[in-house]
């Protein structure tokens, strides 16, 4: 047989990517069976791309389907429809469940994502139900927690208000609340316990009930174990705790009082220091037992102090702390320092704030007449036991007894009302105002001078420093006068308003017509200014206030009289005008406490006042004021009586019916009131008719001033204090010697009384 050739294949076949190279394929096989391996190969893994590809989405809707469902068992949860109703709840939850899988479905491409999705999303919907369950039990739980706590609130309150049958049944009510409510809840253990602690609950009740009305007795009584017997140790201390934070104010407070009335000199109340040990804290305790005996210790001295004038204070308290320094160790006598410079602290502070105040907190006397005026005046009203008068008179009496003990002491800022009587008046009366109430407005005012008299000036100003509109001032000062009506009426809001519409509506600037009161008013203007030159605030403040007032007066003409603006201005104005004369210096008011005062009383105090700086200044007895640069006393006095006659000036007080003299100081221009050795003022009041020197019994002679000396009295008198001056230094004797020695009947119808 011929041999069948063979071939050998030299070089190589570079193999193409994706094809393999270890396919052989035998003799027997086609190309096809040769690639089935292949081929199965690719179509598996495509199969497993497609699974993961399926899983894949369907977790990705199934991660959107609890998205929206955790909305929805947020809802259930808060929804008070859904929150403690399983049912209702278990409904929604199904109802939406099958809604957000039925959108999902849609959603997916094939019908394998659909199959995942559906078995994920139901799982997930049973876990919601069994999961809001849950939620709903605790809800449901817990607002019968709620309700039975409200329920139990409710008996408790009720009995504790109300009494009675409420309370003698509590225990039962709460026993049956709480089976009534827990019977089917809880195991019969855990409902005993419940019940157990009920007349626990009731005593804790009543302990609290007993702290909030007698913190004091409660505290004593809790020491009692038959007291509240079902509380245990623990909550009897808490209660006493409790109570220890209700005492302590009022401990604090009844020891602030005792110490104040040793501090005012007078008798302190019982203060139980016994108490106060179990109280309050060791260091409290102890701080009040060092005050106690320090204050105790200094009563005479603090009594002592009260009675003593001003101006004594200081020096008084020196003294008596130089002997407590030698009598008392050095840490008692700094504690003895500290107390009584607080006393003399508080006696200048109340004595300054309120004087009127101070004097019944320390003068049981004084206090005692105010209280037996208050009970005249409680039983005049029914039935009638005092008449009027009598209550008038014992008022009157008070003021002038309250005026004379501030003098005594004295305290410059005299007062004639406590500081809380006088905020009283002008609460009142803004009220009266606010509710448009003019006679009640009017019969207010009017009490003052029948309770102060002569001091209602005094009264007055107190009023007007604690908020007293001005317009009371205006009705007080005017009394039935046109101004004093219109000044009620500027009081009351309803007026006020409608005074400024009126103006609006008729396109008025009340700028302007206050321009041409201003100009009405510029010499009245400058009285006021000349009374208070170191202080513009004050001028400018009264000048606003009476142009204001004035200025509605001006409105109420306008639309009452059928002025213009202009004339409604010129008008008010001069009727302010009209009610005074002004002088130089000073203006006089034509009525006083709502009366008429004649032309002849009023030309008789300017003559007055004239006459005694031109002839009386000696005889009133001014001392020189000090000074920084002239220390001879000779020289100070003989250009002290210099200058009174030569730059000395009549003022008016701001009560606007006392006059006062004083000197008008070189380049300051400070008005400087002149004192006698008594400390007093040269005042003239406008009622005064005794024609006497003030502060003296010399009588004013009125001649004086008809006399023709070749010299003026001012002259004369200017010589003989030189002379005098010139005598004191020669012979080394006082000014007041040398005055004695002067020919002073040179002088035409002048004696020089230096006695």
């Amino acid at each position: 047989m011929p041999k069948i050739p063979t071939f050998t294949a030299e070089g190589s076949v570079t193999q193409l990517q994706g094809t393999t190279s270890n396919i052989q394929m035998g003799l027997n096989q086609n190309l096809a069976t040769a690639l089935a391996p292949v081929t199965k190969m690719v179509v598996d893994q495509k199969v497993k791309e497609n699974a993961l590809q399926n899983q894949a989405e369907a977790l990705r809707l199934e991660n959107d389907f609890i998205t929206d469902m955790q909305s929805v068992t947020q809802t259930i949860n808060t929804d008070p429809k859904y929150a403690t109703n399983k049912e209702a709840a278990n409904i929604y939850l199904k109802q939406k469940s099958d809604q957000f899988i039925k959108k999902y479905r849609s959603l997916a491409t094939n019908g394998n994502v659909q199959d995942k999705f559906s078995n994920y999303a139901l799982a997930e919907t049973q876990k919601s139900i069994f999961k809001t369950d849950g939620v709903i039990s605790k809800n449901i739980l817990r607002n019968l927690n709620n309700d039975y706590g409200k329920a139990k609130k409710n008996l408790l309150l009720t009995a504790y208000m109300d009494g009675g049958i409420y309370k003698q049944t509590l225990a039962t009510d709460l026993t049956k609340l709480t089976i009534d409510t827990y019977g089917l809840q809880v195991s019969p253990p855990e409902l005993q316990t419940l019940l157990d602690n009920i007349p626990v609950e009731i005593d804790l009740f009543d302990g609290l009930e007993d702290l909030s009305n007698s913190p004091k007795k409660t505290f004593q009584l809790l020491k009692n174990k038959n007291y509240l017997p079902n509380l245990s140790v623990e909550q009897r201390l808490d209660l006493e705790e409790k109570a220890k934070i209700y005492l302590r104010p009022q401990i604090e407070k009844d020891f602030k009082n005792y110490m104040t009335y040793i501090e005012e000199g007078k008798d302190p109340p019982i203060f139980n220091f016994e108490l106060a040990k179990e109280v309050m804290t060791e260091n409290v305790y102890e701080n009040m037992i060092v005050s106690k005996t320090i204050a105790e210790d200094t009563v005479d001295d603090v009594r002592f102090l009260h009675t003593l004038p001003n101006q004594d204070l200081d020096f008084n308290l020196t003294k008596i702390l130089e002997d407590v320094y030698k009598t008392y160790p050095i840490n008692v006598a700094k504690g003895k320092e500290t107390f009584l410079n607080k006393v003399i602290e508080n006696i200048k502070s109340n004595r300054e704030d309120d004087p009127v105040g101070y004097i019944f907190n320390i003068d049981d006397d004084i206090k005692n007449m105010s209280i037996e005026i208050d009970n005249m005046t409680a039983e005049f009203s029914a039935p009638n036991v005092y008449d009027t008068s009598a209550m008038a008179q014992a008022k009157l009496e008070l003021t002038e007894t309250l005026i004379q003990k501030q003098k005594d002491l004295n305290i410059k800022n005299i007062k004639v009302m406590t500081n809380d009587a006088a905020k009283s008046f002008v609460a009142a009366y803004t009220e009266a105002g606010n509710k448009n109430d003019i006679p009640t407005m009017n019969d207010m005012m009017q009490t003052l001078n029948l309770n102060y008299g002569d001091n209602d000036g005094l009264a007055l100003t107190q009023l007007l420093e604690n908020g007293l509109t001005y317009g009371a001032k205006v009705s007080y000062i005017f009394g039935d006068g046109e101004l004093a009506q219109e000044g009620l009426a500027f009081d009351t809001k309803k007026e006020k308003d409608a005074s400024i519409k009126f103006l609006k509506d008729n396109d008025v600037e009340i700028a302007d017509i206050q321009i041409e009161i201003r100009e009405q008013l510029k010499d009245f203007e400058s009285i006021l200014r000349r009374n208070v030159p170191l202080n513009s605030s004050g001028t400018l403040t009264e000048m606003d206030n009476l142009v204001e007032y004035l200025s509605f007066v001006a409105a109420n003409r306008m639309y009452g009289k059928e002025m213009d603006a202009s004339e409604a201005a010129i008008s008010a104005a001069q009727t302010f005008n009209d009610n005074f004369v002004v002088e130089d210096t000073f203006y006089l008011p034509k009525k006083i406490d709502g009366k008429n005062v004649g032309d002849g009383q009023l030309n008789k105090i300017i003559e007055t006042v004239d006459i005694l700086q031109k002839y009386y200044l000696d005889d009133f007895g001014a001392v020189a004021f000090k000074s920084n640069f002239e220390t001879d006393p000779v020289e100070l006095s003989s250009k002290m009586y210099s200058q009174m006659l030569i730059n000395g000036e009549w003022r008016n007080m701001p009560d606007g019916e006392n006059l006062i003299f004083g000197i008008v100081l070189d380049g300051s221009n400070e008005f400087a009131p002149i004192i006698n050795a008594n400390g007093e003022n040269l005042i003239v009041n406008v009622n005064d008719t005794s024609e006497l020197v003030p502060g003296t019994d010399i009588l004013i002679d009125f001649t004086l001033n008809f006399s023709e000396p070749d010299q003026t009295p001012v002259s004369s008198i200017i010589d003989v204090f030189e002379k005098a001056s010139a005598l004191a230094k020669e012979k080394g004797i006082t000014y007041e010697e040398a005055l004695k020695e002067i020919r002073k009947s040179k002088i035409k119808n002048i004696e020089l009384n230096v006695d």
